[in-house]
């Protein structure tokens, strides 16, 4: 088995541990090893790292003969998590190299997913093929069997998919597409070719962005996106004219496009709080209201709770900002409010 030397785990680049970490799983320990990049030392002595240190691994002593042993340790995970084949083909030298191991690995577990997929991979030898080479007999392999072209559902979920290969778009027929608890951070411009989705799961991923091809998705009825790291929405989600249910839970939106005005209920969670299912008109209108105009709003729905017999032990307007989107109608009354208070 390879090991990963100190010299060798010091001189990687700080932006690839990171991605090293997440690929195994420990991320709880990328503050670590930014502190040994930054001080190019063995002494780790904060608090702070201590905690994380023993709390990635309890029990064992916080000193650089136990820290740095663990981290490479995590490297040997790494290593074997590499299909074994192609491991000496992906040195941990580059951030560059280690997507290059992740586009590699996901190209061989979407193929897997597919029908016949896991057996037909498991037959194979990709030890001394380029990656083009291999995505091109993905394609072919594709094109040649009505059995994985034709198929309405593939489930993806838990696939351990850094990226979602550009081939999909060759599975057209295509009605639900379950990608969830990935690690995807950008989709294709091609899922905008699967135009008879009815069904997408994107829920638990890193996502930071939808492409606009998403507006091009015009039979979606349902489009799940919670858990995943959204700052806002293309305006072209506003084509989804068909769309029964929009999940964007958990999520850190401060904004919604004017498209999605009087379209839909959905849940959502913005500006680190979590609502409960609203008009997306309503939530835009909020949203371009001042910040003293929220306060007010904030105001009085803490007043109507209070009015109402409800006990809190929260400010008005950290109750009001919790509960903004609880109830349509007190919801209504607030924002009638502001227009008396802030014509």
């Amino acid at each position: 088995m390879m090991v990963i030397s100190s010299d060798q785990f010091l001189n990687v680049p700080p932006e690839l541990h990171q991605r090293i970490l997440t690929f195994v799983g420990r991320p709880q320990l990328t503050a670590v090893i930014s502190k040994l990049w930054k001080e190019q030392t063995d002494e780790v002595v904060v608090s702070e790292l201590r905690q994380i240190f023993q709390y990635a691994d309890p029990g064992s002593p916080f000193t650089p003969d136990v820290c740095l042993p663990l981290i490479k340790e995590i490297y040997r995970q790494i290593l074997q998590s590499i299909p074994k084949n192609t491991a000496h083909h992906f040195p941990l030298v580059s951030l560059e190299r280690f997507v290059e191991v992740e586009k590699f690995s996901s190209i061989l577990a979407f193929w897997s997913r597919l029908p016949g997929g896991k057996d037909h991979v498991n037959q194979q030898n990709f030890e001394a093929l380029p990656l083009a080479e291999i995505r091109s007999q993905l394609s072919a392999w594709i094109d040649a069997d009505p059995n994985v072209k034709n198929i309405e559902e593939l489930k993806l979920q838990e696939a351990n998919l850094w990226y979602l290969p550009s081939e999909i778009k060759q599975l057209t027929k295509l009605k639900e597409l379950d990608l969830s608890e990935n690690q995807l951070r950008v989709l294709p411009p091609e899922i905008g070719q699967l135009m008879n989705l009815t069904t997408l799961e994107l829920n638990m991923n890193p996502l930071t962005a939808l492409p606009p091809e998403i507006g091009q998705l015009t039979k979606l009825k349902q489009l799940r996106i919670c858990g995943n790291l959204l700052t806002e929405l293309p305006p072209q989600i506003g084509q989804l004219t068909k769309l029964k249910e929009l999940d964007l839970s958990d999520h850190e939106l401060t904004t919604l496009p004017e498209t999605l005005a009087d379209k839909f209920y959905i849940p959502i969670r913005l500006c680190g709080y979590t609502f409960e299912r609203i008009r997306a008109d309503k939530a835009y209108r909020f949203f371009n209201l001042s910040p003293e105009q929220k306060n007010t709003v904030y105001k009085c729905i803490y007043n109507l709770a209070i009015a109402l017999g409800e006990k809190t032990e929260l400010s008005d307007q950290e109750y009001g900002k919790r509960h903004v989107f609880a109830s349509e109608e007190r919801f209504e009354l607030a924002m009638n409010e502001v227009l008396k208070t802030h014509p």
